[in-house]
């Protein structure tokens, strides 16, 4: 088990680029994001069986989430504001830690 604070990049194209600081929970193969360490609901929980992780191009402090196969679409579970959870698919995930040696523990 892992868990630490780690920025995550915005999906949004409205507010694409954007870095926003979550709580990260790594356990048992699957990857959680908390707003912050107390909190009961995961914002997303994302399996992490068929993807792979790499770092990123960007910045030596960066991790990459992606389809094992890197084509395929990751599948997750978005916890919405109103208490209800729905199927969502992202092509990657990039998270940003504050050290590269930070970033290696992951």
């Amino acid at each position: 088990n892992k868990s630490g604070w780690l920025q995550k990049q915005n999906h949004s194209t409205t507010f694409s680029g954007k870095w926003k600081k979550h709580w990260f929970v790594l356990s048992e193969h699957v990857l959680y994001y908390f707003d912050s360490p107390g909190d009961e609901r995961p914002r997303l929980i994302l399996p992490m069986d068929s993807v792979r992780v790499g770092r990123s191009t960007e910045n030596d402090r960066t991790l990459q989430i992606v389809s094992a196969d890197g084509f395929s679409t990751l599948k997750c579970t978005k916890c919405l504001d109103n208490g209800r959870m729905e199927l969502q698919t992202y092509k990657d995930f990039i998270m940003r830690a504050a050290t590269k040696e930070e970033r290696d523990e992951w």
